[in-house]
């Protein structure tokens, strides 16, 4: 705070303070009087309102006020000093008092405006940056969903009309929102790649029916209650939605594994391989051979490939997509616990 004669304080350059100190943090009290500066400089500091006073004198000299021990001082200067009426203990008339205290009330009260208004201005710059963010996130959004998007694109038409809003837990809801509100179910790769609609009991079957609690799953002996299966490529095996990801579940042999780590990291995947991970070229071929899937039906081996089953037309016959995961899960229960290379003779029971 800097307490003097206007003369003495219109003078100051904001560029040489602002070597010293912030000039914003400069507050400035004009005082016609030498008592008046004096006064105001004590009350600021009484007040506790700043750190540090300088009072420029009229003869020239500048006096530096340290709020340490201030308060004493002054005690034990005008100790035994007697008062009189109309008068401060300091000589200060109550005049010019009314002024600096006018001086201060104004110069506090733009003080605090100042601070609100940086305080908004903080606001305003927070609320920008959040906007940023927020328009950065979808555009990489749009981005990360091109796989998705192309995916979809190529697909047959929905397999059920759009689903309604449902109350559905936070995997299901993903898939809501990345896939079914685009397209409820489709085919792609000539029917090698089956996408479930979120619920339908015609076939093929929804995925809230296909993974329901009395269904396929109870048949392994493997806990799959949490998985979620969405989607599958022609021989039936099965991808499974998870917190971290898409999983690949192997029926014959109960093995789940990573595929991908997310919806879009799937459907890229799926479009760079779709040979590989639907089953498509064996798919065109067998139906070329035998006609269209029917719905609801995959490629079944008729010798296992678990037990040396070969990925040929030959070796292939469509089954419903049930009977052939529960004919499966016989084979999963019964070699779970063998090593590679063990004789097997599987037994089916109804």
């Amino acid at each position: 705070m800097l307490c003097g004669r206007p003369a003495c304080l219109e003078a100051l350059h904001p560029e040489s303070v602002a070597l010293f100190c912030d000039p914003n943090r400069v507050l400035h009290t004009l005082c016609p009087l030498e008592a008046d500066a004096l006064w105001a400089g004590e009350t600021a500091l009484r007040a506790g309102c700043v750190k540090t006073v300088i009072i420029a004198l009229q003869n020239g000299k500048t006096l530096t006020v340290d709020r340490s021990g201030a308060a004493g001082r002054r005690a034990d200067a005008l100790k035994g000093t007697p008062t009189k009426l109309g008068l401060d203990r300091d000589e200060a008339p109550p005049r010019s008092l009314r002024k600096v205290v006018r001086v201060l009330q104004f110069a506090i009260s733009m003080l605090l405006t100042i601070e609100v208004q940086a305080h908004k201005w903080e606001i305003s710059l927070e609320m920008s940056r959040t906007a940023d963010v927020l328009e950065s996130n979808v555009n990489r959004k749009t981005v990360l969903n091109e796989g998705l998007k192309k995916l979809i694109e190529i697909a047959s038409e929905a397999l059920a009309p759009m689903p309604r809003a449902a109350e559905v837990g936070p995997l299901m809801t993903k898939l809501a929102e990345e896939i079914w509100s685009k397209k409820n179910g489709f085919y792609a790769f000539e029917s090698a790649l089956l996408v479930r609609p979120f619920s339908t009991h015609n076939a093929p079957l929804g995925v809230a029916e296909w993974n329901g609690p009395s269904g396929w799953k109870r048949k392994f002996d493997a806990d799959l209650s949490a998985e979620i299966f969405f989607a599958e490529d022609v021989f039936g095996e099965q991808f499974s939605l998870r917190q971290n990801g898409v999983f690949k579940f192997n029926p014959e042999t109960g093995e789940i594994e990573l595929f991908a780590e997310s919806l879009n990291g799937w459907a890229e995947k799926i479009l760079e391989n779709y040979a590989l991970h639907t089953g498509q070229p064996l798919a065109h071929e067998w139906q070329k051979k035998h006609g269209a899937l029917s719905k609801g039906c995959r490629l079944a081996p008729k010798l296992p490939f678990i037990a040396g089953g070969e990925y040929a037309v030959s070796n292939l016959s469509s089954m419903g997509d049930i009977e052939l995961i529960e004919f499966r899960a016989q084979i999963a229960n019964q070699i779970a616990n063998l090593p590679d290379g063990a004789q097997i003779q599987i037994e089916v029971s109804d």
